[in-house]
């Protein structure tokens, strides 16, 4: 029912705690108790009740944005074993990857701990040329991870290709132009001297 439970009981043996620890409650009082004892464990329950719904509203937040992300996001833990991916990563990521370096040819991870910031990411993956940070996660000051953010930019490389193509062409029919033009004017050159 998603309730905070506290037990007061007068078994205290090893055998009965064992149990009491796998329903996890929220405290264990052993009988007999004072009534100053029974109160202040209630609130203390009630707030870590309070706490833990308002911690399975967060992770729901951040579960809902990353997998509503358009960018592939990759949680791993500090060895680079690939812990979370949002569906955007799973459809870039190859199956059955469980490591960063199988994914990228050269793992960011641990430079990014290193320098304790961000490190640009751009790289090609099979036919796909991606972009984005390799970044360390922390917890306590305590490195417990890594967050990879990646974008497929294929297009947007195709695009700058086919415009430095383009820059290309053009320079060159410009280049033709002007190697034209500086030849009718000798043509008119010669001309002129072989009318006179």
């Amino acid at each position: 029912y998603r309730l905070p439970v506290v037990f007061l009981t007068a078994q205290a043996d090893p055998s009965t705690l064992e149990r009491a620890k796998l329903a996890a409650p929220f405290g264990y009082i052993v009988k007999p108790l004072a009534h100053a004892a029974l109160q202040p464990s209630i609130e203390i329950a009630m707030y870590k009740h309070q706490m833990e719904l308002r911690l399975e509203e967060s992770e729901a937040w951040l579960r809902a944005t990353f997998a509503s992300s358009a960018d592939a996001v990759i949680v791993t833990d500090a060895k680079g074993q690939i812990r979370f991916l949002n569906p955007a990563a799973e459809a870039l990521v190859a199956r059955g990857a469980t490591e960063v370096s199988q994914i990228l040819p050269e793992d960011p991870l641990p430079l990014a701990i290193l320098q304790d910031a961000p490190v640009p990411i751009h790289t090609q993956l099979a036919e796909q040329w991606v972009e984005g940070y390799a970044t360390p996660l922390k917890a306590s000051g305590a490195v417990i991870g890594g967050v990879l953010t990646l974008r497929d930019v294929t297009a947007r490389r195709r695009e700058e290709q086919r415009l430095r193509q383009l820059e290309k062409a053009d320079t060159a029919a410009r280049l033709a132009a002007g190697v034209a033009d500086d030849f009718a004017n000798l043509v008119a050159v010669i001309r002129k001297h072989s009318d006179q």
